[in-house]
């Protein structure tokens, strides 16, 4: 993960301390993996969104409205464009990933209201969020158990019964064994199957090296047809 690879624009935040790293996995009782962690010393949060920072990018060209139906529509070709040249897998869809004591109200993983991302503080030390797409759904590390350290997508539609059940309230269809006897890879299995997780057996660094070689390629093609 080196800053200067990535030839798009992004934003991203003042380096971790590593304080502040140690303090947050003391608080929710994990230890996040050293590629995140080498991460959040480098970013720590970013923002892949560079069609809305890159003042180069003309991102009105040629474009319309119509009045076919009555209604004023304005076309911005751009957005289809990037839209069909972006039928990438779900979790190749995330764009903003979270730091720790970055101070951002929506990027501070530290300092966000986790049931307002669907999740809860209890279930932190099975998996911890560290990216989310543009639908709300997070992009999670797992914390333990056989998949330790792999990713998997968190559909938010769908969280609630897993923060039902780290809260007590009992939910016999999706988890029959309560938290204080369920093994990590048991409460995995039942998230799996009832579609509220998604695995992908990959790291977060080799993934976070996929993403920024898909970008890239994304980029220059934008670029190329719609530099200002």
């Amino acid at each position: 993960m080196n800053i200067s690879n990535l030839p798009f624009p992004y934003q991203s935040f003042n380096p971790a301390k590593s304080a502040d790293i140690l303090l947050f996995e003391e608080k929710y009782k994990i230890n996040l993996t050293e590629s995140y962690k080498e991460f959040l010393k480098q970013f720590n949060g970013l923002n892949l969104n560079w069609w809305h920072i890159d003042q180069q990018l003309d991102t009105n060209k040629n474009s319309y409205q119509t009045n076919k139906y009555g209604f004023t529509q304005t076309i911005y070709p751009f957005y289809e464009d990037l839209e069909k040249n972006r039928q990438w897998d779900w979790i190749y869809e995330v764009s903003r990933f979270f730091g720790i004591g970055n101070k951002d109200q929506y990027l501070d993983i530290a300092n966000i209201n986790l049931e307002h991302l669907f999740w809860h503080p209890d279930l932190m030390p099975y998996a911890y969020p560290v990216a989310s797409d543009k639908g709300g759904n997070l992009l999670m590390q797992i914390a333990q158990g056989k998949n330790k350290g792999k990713l998997a997508m968190l559909d938010h539609e769908v969280a609630g019964p897993m923060v039902d059940w780290i809260k007590g309230i009992k939910s016999e269809e999706t988890f029959k064994i309560p938290p204080n006897k369920v093994t990590a890879d048991a409460f995995f299995e039942d998230c799996f199957a009832y579609g509220g997780l998604t695995l992908y057996n990959i790291t977060f660094q080799d993934f976070f090296n996929e993403l920024i070689a898909k970008h890239t390629k994304l980029y220059q093609l934008m670029k190329s047809k719609y530099r200002k």
